[in-house]
């Protein structure tokens, strides 16, 4: 099992979308097994998202028609964990013995690393999502250098996001620039701006993978396949 953080302290940079989005596209179309632990208490978003969504799909399917679904892969079966940040580590201990998923994702919420080191120390992978905003970017490079002073040897990168094609070669440059002044790798992927991933976000029904491949750069086809490479 390999536990992902995904984390940026700013919010409105796409953490949650991310989550949902690898989740769902990991499960349906790689075969994987997810699991997402939900541990910003200040929300609760991904937990409530993932209990409305199961609602309604008990609601508008029988189990006979969800089993089905499963079956031919056109719904994802991810897990949502609920839980406060001093469980995070006794609940992964517990876990890994019958290792029940490929990846868990952790959702921390806009805290500060050094709130949340214990849990940074269980990370095999960190996704740092940022936009065109300048403050995401600074605090992406700043969570970078922050997280490498403690953990030098974690495996952080950080990913581009809601960026459109005319502006995609300007981000070529900024990624270029944090590379050589801050050591700040990234996914040579972006995640371009598309209506379609805040609108149908969801962690049961994953995005049309033909959709997603034709567009520029196969945005989140690349990225899912860069991210598995990381392993």
């Amino acid at each position: 099992m390999k536990i992902v953080i995904i984390y940026n302290n700013k919010g409105g940079v796409s953490k949650t979308t991310t989550a949902m989005l690898m989740g769902c596209f990991l499960d349906v179309y790689y075969g994987k097994k997810i699991g997402i632990i939900d541990a910003d208490e200040y929300q609760w978003s991904l937990n409530s998202i993932y209990q409305e969504e199961r609602k309604e799909l008990f609601k508008n399917y029988s189990e006979e028609e969800i089993d089905k679904l499963l079956r031919d892969k056109k719904i994802a079966d991810i897990d949502v964990h609920k839980m406060m940040i001093d469980e995070i580590v006794g609940f992964v201990s517990r876990i890994k013995k019958g290792n029940p998923y490929d990846f868990l994702f952790i959702d921390l919420g806009q805290r500060k690393v050094e709130e949340t080191l214990h849990v940074f120390e269980l990370a095999d992978h960190i996704i740092v999502p940022y936009s065109k905003d300048a403050e995401e970017i600074k605090q992406s490079v700043i969570f970078s250098k922050s997280i490498k002073r403690y953990f030098p040897d974690k495996n952080i990168k950080s990913l581009v996001m809601k960026i459109f094609r005319n502006k995609a070669d300007d981000f070529m440059e900024i990624r270029k620039n944090l590379k050589r002044r801050f050591d700040n790798d990234y996914y040579k992927s972006i995640i371009p701006g598309r209506d379609r991933y805040p609108e149908k976000r969801s962690l049961i029904w994953p995005l049309n993978y033909a959709v997603e491949e034709k567009d520029f750069g196969k945005g989140v086809i690349s990225f899912m396949n860069e991210f598995l490479e990381q392993f």
